[in-house]
Parts: structure tokens; C-alpha cells; sequence
């Protein structure tokens, strides 16, 4: 700016001095002079004027220049805060994430322990099962139940400790999948594994215990299947005995026949012709039930009757209750396959051929086959027979269709109105005690492989309180005395 003024004050000096020399320094150079003056003076504020018209712009152009750069530094910075804020949030929520994960891991984990310890438990139940069937089929089966009984339990202990050993790996991999999450997530997963692992432990300690009691259920069973065998083996002997005895007594009037005239013998055999006549040999008739009643105990018998309930089918055998018009019958564990159990429906015509034994007091039919007859169906009606609890008559009943009348509710020796055979799971078998307007008690079951726990009677049996009184219906089974299985209750009127 400096330099155009310069410049302008030696170009008016030089325009003035030019002027002087022309005008030859006349009066009018004065006013010459002065309006170049002027005119330099007015051309210099024009000039200024521009320049600072052009100095004004040149700083509004550097202040919006500047304006912008501080509004884009401005909105970088907004920018830069809200990135650094997205970033703390994402950094807290994967925080938050990792703590749920290593939250949901654990539950996820205490889940399945507790899924494995409901299959042991589950397990165990059937351990319980297969030792109760193993331990009744020892005292009837001899030595091969016994050997079942035993592999079974050896397959389920083998099979507990397997899934012992899993369970211990499991809480072991939780443990170490929970030491890399956050610290909150750790400590929470920790305490939850302990606590899986202590429960586990304890449910493995009860689940072992159980296990030792089974194993010694059948070994109790092998004992007194060992000492039923030695009784047999006795019986055997004396049967032989008494078999020799017979042939030598029939021997004696064959030698005394050898000694007849010839001619007498052959008079009394019967022509070649007629022999051939003969009709070959029929199936021995099936006894009534007074013949057996009367038999001996480990004859073989055969008897024709009526389905009037199963037990629940199981390796290849089934358990029937029976009855026809004159008498009743329990066949145990009678030789069966799946396809045929299902149609011994109650009223089905069987014929069935096995041996008499006895139980506890229980008269039964043992090893057992059948067939299935033709012929209208038959379904007992339960007799009444009240009056005969407490009497020698009462036995002449056994295995009948039966219904007892206006009974009261005894309670249990723990003062319960029922006790279960499994009473850590109240499954299987009901035990209850009845008595009569006499006083006298009797033991009544609910067997549970005759009524289920999802029948009405299993149901009714469960939902009774001491003191009540009951019509009850079922079938005469004795052990050590009556012992009805009861396939139903009702509130007397």
C-alpha cells in the first residue's frame, strides 16, 4: 500500500514540474497546480479507498476461512468425542456381554449337571427295578437269576462310574471356560460349579449307597436261593429215593407174571388187529379246581381257565391272575412272548400246564406254558367275603376276585395312612393297613406292576388319610397271611 502511494507523489511531482516548464511558470500554473493536486489527492483517497475495500475483503475471505476451519475442527471434535463415546459403550457392552455369556455358560452348565444327575437318579430307579425282578427271580429261578442279578448290577455300577467320570470332566471344563471371562463372571461361574459339584458329589454318594444296597438285596437273594437249591437238591434226593422204592415194589408182580403159563398171557393180550385199532394217546384232561387243590406241591398240573388280569410283561414272561366259575389261580412268570402277552386281555380262555409251588404262603402255578382256547369270554364278579377276615376260611379264596367292605384306615408304624416300597422316590408298591369292625388288622399292597402309578386305584391308594372307611376290591394274594392286591377303593356308604 506504502509503495502506491509513492508512486502516485512522483508521478504528480514530475505531472507538476511538466506542467511548469509548458505553462512557463504563468499565473495560472497555480491553479494548474492545484487541480493536479486535487486530482492526485482525489485519485490517492480512491486508492486508498480500494485498497481498504480490498484489505477488508482479503480479511473476511481469512475469517471465513478461518470460521470454517473452527466449525470443520468443531465437528471433528464432536465427532472424535462421539466415536471415543461409541467406543467406551461398545467396550461396556462387550463387557456386559462377556459377563452374561460366561453367566449364561454356567447356567447352561448347572442345567446339564442337573439333567445328568436326574438320569442317574433315573437309573438308579431302574437298577432298583432290575435288582427287585433279579432277587424274586433268585428264589425262583435258581442260579440263572442270580448271574442276571449280579450282571446287572456290575453293568450299572460300570455304567455310574462312567458317568461319574464325565460329570467330573464337565465341572472341570466349566471351571476352565469361566477363568477367561471377566472377573464378576468368573467368581459367579466358580460358585456355581461348586455348588453343581457339591451337589453332584452328594447325589454320587446317595446314588452309591443305593447301589451297595442292591448289590447286598442280591446277594441276600443268592443266599436264599442257595439255600432253596440245597432244599430242592434234598427233595430231589428223596424222590429218587422213593422212586427206586416204587420200581422195586413193581418189579416183584412183573417176575410173579413171568412165571404164568403161557398160554394165560397170551389169552389176555388183545389181537394185532386190534392194537392197531387203538386211537393214539390225547393231552391228559384239565384238572377241576377241587383236583388242584388236592394235588401235591411240585406236581405238574394242568388246568383250563380265564384271564382276569396280567402283570406288566418282562423278559419273555408275564404273570397272570386267573379264575374260572370254580376256582382261582396265580400263574407266575409264565413262559410269553411280547405279541402274545397282548392278548391275554381279561376274559381270554387259557389252557396251562406247569407245576404247583408254594411261597410264603402264596399257592401258585411255576414254569408254566400256555395256549390260547376258543371259547366265550369270563370275567369274575368280586365276591364279598367281609365276614371271613380273620378266619381259617378265608384262604379258600385265595387268588378270587374279592371285596372287602365298610374297612377303616390303620395307620403305619410311623403313623403314616401309607408307606411306599421305595419311599426315597414313592414309586412301586403301596403298603396299607386295614381293620375290620372287629379291630383285627390286615396288610393290603397296591402292586405296582398289577396297578400302575397313573391308574385310579395306584391314585385313589395315595389319596387315603387314617381313619378313613373303604370299600376295597382285588385279588386274594397271601404272603404270610392275606396280602390283597388291590385294584380298587371307594368311600363306603
Amino acid at each position: 500500500m506504502k509503495k502506491s502511494w509513492k508512486r502516485f507523489l512522483a508521478v504528480a511531482a514530475i505531472l507538476v514540474l511538466t506542467l511548469c516548464v509548458l505553462s512557463g511558470c504563468s499565473d495560472n500554473t497555480q491553479a494548474k497546480i492545484d487541480e493536479a493536486v486535487k486530482t492526485a489527492t482525489d485519485t490517492l483517497t480512491k486508492e486508498k479507498d480500494e485498497a481498504l475495500k480490498a484489505a477488508q475483503e482479503a480479511a473476511d475471505t481469512v475469517k471465513a476461512e478461518l470460521e470454517g476451519q473452527v466449525t470443520d475442527l468443531t465437528e471433528k471434535l464432536a465427532a472424535a468425542e462421539e466415536s471415543t463415546k461409541t467406543a467406551v459403550e461398545a467396550a461396556v457392552q462387550e463387557k456386559d456381554e462377556a459377563l452374561k455369556a460366561a453367566q449364561e455358560a454356567a447356567d447352561t452348565t448347572k442345567a446339564e449337571l442337573e439333567g445328568q444327575v436326574t438320569d442317574l437318579t433315573e437309573k438308579l430307579a431302574a437298577a432298583e427295578e432290575s435288582a427287585k425282578a433279579a432277587a424274586e427271580a433268585a428264589v425262583k429261578e435258581k442260579d440263572e437269576a442270580l448271574k442276571a442279578a449280579q450282571e446287572a448290577a456290575d453293568a450299572v455300577k460300570t455304567e455310574l462310574e462312567g458317568k461319574v467320570a464325565d460329570l467330573t470332566k464337565q465341572v472341570e471344563d466349566v471351571t476352565s471356560a469361566a477363568a477367561k471371562s471377566a472377573d464378576e463372571a468368573l467368581k459367579t461361574a466358580q460358585e456355581a460349579a461348586e455348588a453343581a459339584k457339591t451337589e453332584l458329589e452328594g447325589k454320587v454318594d446317595e446314588l452309591t449307597k443305593k447301589l451297595e444296597e442292591a448289590e447286598a438285596a442280591a446277594k441276600t437273594a443268592a443266599e436264599a436261593a442257595a439255600a432253596e437249591k440245597a432244599e430242592l437238591e434234598a427233595q430231589v434226593k428223596d424222590l429218587t429215593e422213593k422212586l427206586t422204592a416204587a420200581e422195586e415194589a413193581a418189579k416183584a408182580p412183573a417176575e410173579e407174571k413171568a412165571e404164568e403159563p403161557a398160554a394165560e398171557e397170551k389169552a389176555e393180550e388183545p389181537a394185532a388187529e386190534e392194537k392197531a385199532e387203538e386211537p393214539a394217546a390225547e393231552a391228559p384232561a384239565a384238572m377241576s379246581h377241587a383236583d388242584y387243590i388236592a394235588a401235591e406241591l411240585d406236581s405238574e398240573v394242568c388246568v383250563e381257565t380265564y384271564v382276569q388280569a396280567t402283570q406288566s410283561w418282562w423278559d419273555e414272561k408275564i404273570t397272570v391272575y386267573a379264575q374260572s366259575e370254580d376256582g382261582a389261580y396265580f400263574i407266575y412268570n409264565m413262559a410269553c412272548s411280547e405279541e402274545d402277552a397282548a392278548k391275554l386281555v381279561p376274559g381270554t380262555k387259557i389252557r396251562v400246564k406247569g407245576f404247583k409251588s408254594e411261597w410264603a404262603g402264596e399257592v401258585e402255578i411255576t414254569d408254566a406254558a400256555f395256549e390260547i382256547l376258543e371259547g366265550d369270554p369270563f370275567i369274575a364278579e368280586p365276591e364279598d367275603i367281609t365276614a371271613l377276615l380273620g378266619k381259617d376260611e378265608l384262604k379258600d379264596h385265595q387268588n378270587e376276585k374279592v371285596l372287602f367292605k365298610g374297612l377303616t384306615v390303620a395307620a403305619q408304624d410311623d403313623g403314616e395312612a401309607i408307606n411306599y416300597k421305595n419311599a426315597t422316590e414313592k414309586t412301586d408298591d403301596i403298603y396299607v393297613r386295614f381293620t375290620n369292625a372287629d379291630g383285627e388288622v390286615f396288610n393290603f399292597c397296591v402292586e405296582f406292576y398289577l396297578t400302575g402309578k397313573d391308574t385310579d386305584s395306584y391314585k385313589a391308594v395315595e389319596g387315603l388319610q387314617v381313619g378313613d372307611v373303604v370299600d376295597v376290591e382285588g385279588f386274594l394274594y397271601w404272603y404270610e397271611g392275606p396280602n390283597t392286591h388291590i385294584t380298587g377303593v371307594t368311600k363306603a356308604e
